[in-house]
């Protein structure tokens, strides 16, 4: 941003000295410097400065005026790092929430506004109200797959970059299991039960080991 000072003192001889309330995030631009009439001034960073004037003559009267310098970049938006989970979710965007808490800066400027988008291989839900156009919303993921998820926010400069998460949904596994028999004999030995994916822990009764073997010792029915 620059800012190109003009000086409407008056007098002989005069000399001027400029200064600026902030040690870093700006600098003079244009080769000028402190004791120039009109200066010019390159701000980096957003902010409010004080620039201020003192001007002297060779009768060592001095007149000193300062004014503020509002600087307004466009704002910020960060997301958290991607997330992975099982089976549909419904994530609240909220402040609350770190593994998807939003975080805006306004570089001195006002957020107006907000844009959610979401691509993914399946459409997305806002929840309990919420829509793409707040700052925290709630977002119903039904379906298995990868998503990228990006805010972007807008003050009076334009907008931010997009922020961006990744989300995956992975899908819960279906289970088919199975028995050598179904119906067995009391004490008619060990049996090893089976399932369509490895792994796992098998429970329902204290006659089946987590492994999956299965000891009729005892009269009735089980679910395993």
């Amino acid at each position: 941003t620059i800012f190109r000072a003009q000086t409407n003192s008056t007098g002989a001889d005069l000399k001027y000295t400029w200064a600026v309330s902030a040690a870093e995030g700006w600098s003079f631009a244009e080769g000028t410097n402190a004791n120039s009439e009109n200066p010019v001034f390159s701000f980096d960073k957003s902010g409010t400065y004080t620039v201020s004037l003192l001007a002297s003559s060779f009768c060592s009267a001095e007149s000193k005026q300062e004014t503020n310098i509002v600087v307004i970049h466009k704002p910020l938006a960060t997301l958290a790092t991607s997330q992975t989970y099982c089976g549909p979710q419904t994530i609240a965007f909220s402040e609350s929430n770190a593994a998807h808490r939003p975080q805006y800066n306004a570089q001195s400027g006002t957020i107006s506004a907000y844009r959610w988008e979401v691509n993914g291989p399946a459409g997305i839900t806002f929840e309990e109200g919420t829509h793409a156009g707040i700052a925290h919303p709630i977002i119903r993921f039904a379906e298995p797959g990868t998503y990228n998820v990006k805010v972007t926010a807008t003050n009076e400069c334009g907008d931010s970059e997009a922020a961006v998460q990744q989300i995956t949904i992975d899908a819960i596994p279906a289970h088919e299991l199975s028995a050598p028999k179904e119906v067995v004999c009391l004490n008619s030995g060990i049996m090893q039960l089976q399932a369509s994916h490895e792994g796992g822990t098998w429970s329902g009764s204290e006659y089946v080991s987590a492994d999956g073997r299965f000891n009729p010792a005892a009269v009735g029915a089980y679910t395993l």
